[in-house]
């Protein structure tokens, strides 16, 4: 689900006429230059309106918004982390 709504977020900003199926799981997305500084920055943004999380600038650093996988898996990590405190 939450892998569902990053996608069909990123296709509707950033990569318009695109099928769903063309952005898999572990696509590359900053490492391989589809997204650049700007449309990162645009999805921290909308991680954090979104699924009500801080994304921290170690995050991008530590390449956890690289595919739609591990920002998945750092949604829900942030996601415990404000349910636990």
């Amino acid at each position: 689900m939450i892998t569902d709504s990053i996608r069909a977020y990123l296709i509707r900003e950033f990569f318009r006429g695109e099928s769903a199926a063309a952005l898999s799981d572990d696509q590359a997305l900053v490492t391989s230059g589809l997204l650049d500084s700007v449309a990162t920055l645009k999805l921290v943004l909308y991680l954090e309106e979104e699924f009500k999380v801080t994304i921290d600038t170690a995050d991008i650093a530590n390449g956890q918004l690289d595919t739609l996988r591990s920002i998945e898996a750092l949604v829900l990590e942030k996601r415990s982390i404000v349910t636990s405190t």
